[in-house]
């Protein structure tokens, strides 16, 4: 009896800290679960769920006459009348929303642009069935963001809150998060996942955000609603996902809520966004170069100064524009704005549109091999169709890139066709990726893929040539280029870019 009792003993301990850890584990189990809890309690009456109507138009039958005459059956009987003008129809779209202001017994909420873009009637169903004719306060395309409002009596209010915004840019990948929505029409639906990706620049429109991927599932009927933290705060707005069925795959994208501070203000101010322009072509050439070859681009880009750099190179400045009175210049290789480093045409795009037009924006750049700051005061960004047609007001109105061996060989597999670099006598020089049109290297019969190999009778070789005597000669100076098109050597007319 003494012997087991003995043997017994030195258990106690053991069992006893089981036991200690147990209890220990269901209190922070206990303490995680109250805080999943209460993310949705505190978020929920925020959100909503856009049921929106719009009117549509199908397009024109451009075989009128024929099946006029042709729409019969077998006995030869009109089978009826074609549809010769188009047919208006109604549409649904459904998407969600996230309150974040009242004022005067109006609430106001952002969402999708894509959700409200065709919009004729806005009905907002709030969390507890409550339905409300919505308006359009503002809406922009570029960013995929709206500003919606409704009204509500006191009473209805009451079951209504205010989100609370977090910081986006605190965010890290692992973090835990929830999307809040409407996917497929399911209501108030809480998802849960974690940051996967901060600064995602994919996007199958032309939004030029960048965005947070998730792991929460996103669906159809998400867009719109907020993605937030273990605090409740939202830290984006759920946009679009990739998935090739189209249902949530894993790869959820939110627009940072920090991008979308300025767009609200200025849709509740003036019901529209203004941008803020520099007036420049851009281009990130360390893309193009490392799809031709790693190699190549590790050459191509160490002769400049930029491999393993983050920044996105100015190939062409508009005339008169605040990038010229500022004396950007073609060959700078931005790498921040205002103090906040750039690694992408879109993070350009968005942190230039994001400034006031008539405010200073200090751009860091490095020219030649010196970083220096480079403040421009901006203008406001016109409509891209007025861009477009202005962009032939660009110098110098082309991108090249320098030839080598290698080089050469990885563009003949990627087009075989192409006869400009084919001679084993013309292995060197600038090969040009891409002429604006209507632009001066239009004018004076330059073509893509030709190959540049002198200019003003100076031969060229690489980037750090092209820049360096582009800007020697300046916007008003005489330029000659000597090129090869196909098989034949030619010179450029003189003239001023």
């Amino acid at each position: 009896m003494l012997f087991s009792l003995i043997l017994f003993l030195p258990f106690l301990p053991a069992q006893n800290q089981q036991i200690k850890g147990a209890e220990t584990f269901n209190e922070d189990f206990q303490r995680v679960q109250g805080v999943l809890r209460s993310v949705p309690k505190r978020i929920l009456p925020s959100v909503v769920q856009l049921n929106i109507s719009a009117l549509k138009e199908s397009p024109a039958n451009p075989n009128f006459l024929f099946d006029f005459f042709n729409n019969k059956d077998k006995q030869g009987v009109p089978k009826g009348f074609p549809e010769s003008i188009p047919r208006k129809y109604r549409s649904s779209v459904m998407g969600s929303g996230v309150i974040f202001r009242q004022e005067d017994g109006v609430f106001y909420l952002v969402t999708n642009n894509h959700v409200v873009e065709d919009a004729n009637e806005i009905e907002v169903l709030s969390h507890n069935g409550r339905k409300f004719p919505g308006k359009l306060v503002g809406r922009d395309e570029r960013v995929d963001l709206a500003v919606l409002s409704f009204e509500t009596n006191e009473e209805e209010a009451k079951a209504l809150k205010i989100a609370k915004f977090g910081d986006s840019s605190t965010l890290e990948v692992g973090d835990w998060t929830m999307a809040i929505g409407s996917p497929n029409g399911f209501q108030s639906s809480v998802t849960m996942g974690i940051i996967s990706y901060i600064g995602r620049h994919s996007d199958p429109g032309q939004n030029i955000n960048d965005f947070i991927q998730t792991d929460a599932a996103i669906n159809h009927g998400n867009s719109g609603g907020p993605l937030v933290n273990m605090h409740g705060e939202v830290i984006g707005i759920n946009t679009w996902i990739a998935s090739q069925s189209g249902s949530n795959a894993g790869l959820g994208f939110a627009i940072p809520i920090n991008n979308t501070k300025y767009i609200i203000e200025s849709f509740l101010n003036e019901g529209k966004v203004h941008y803020g322009w520099l007036g420049i072509v851009m281009q990130e050439y360390s893309a193009i170069l490392n799809h031709i070859s790693p190699n190549v681009e590790r050459a191509v880009l160490s002769d400049y100064g930029v491999y393993g750099k983050n920044g996105v190179f100015i190939t062409g400045i508009y005339e008169e524009s605040p990038a010229a009175k500022a004396d950007l210049r073609p060959g700078d290789f931005v790498t921040a704005v205002d103090g906040k480093n750039i690694s992408s045409i879109q993070e350009l795009t968005f942190s230039i549109g994001i400034v006031p037009p008539g405010r200073k924006a200090r751009l860091t750049v490095l020219r030649g091999e010196k970083t220096q700051d480079i403040n421009v005061t901006l203008g406001e960004r016109k409509e891209k169709e007025l861009l477009d047609a202005e962009s032939h007001r660009t110098w110098p109105g082309l991108e090249v890139l320098p030839l080598s061996a290698e080089m050469i060989n990885a563009i003949k597999q990627l087009n075989s066709n192409l006869k400009t670099i084919d001679s084993e006598n013309h292995k060197e020089g600038l090969w040009i990726l891409r002429i604006i049109p209507r632009s001066t290297g239009d004018i004076i019969g330059l073509r893509q893929h030709d190959v540049i190999t002198e200019m003003n009778d100076t031969p060229v070789r690489t980037l750090k040539d092209f820049y360096r005597i582009l800007n020697e000669v300046g916007p008003d100076g005489d330029l000659v280029y000597t090129f090869r098109h196909k098989d034949k050597t030619s010179k450029t007319s003189k003239i001023k870019q």
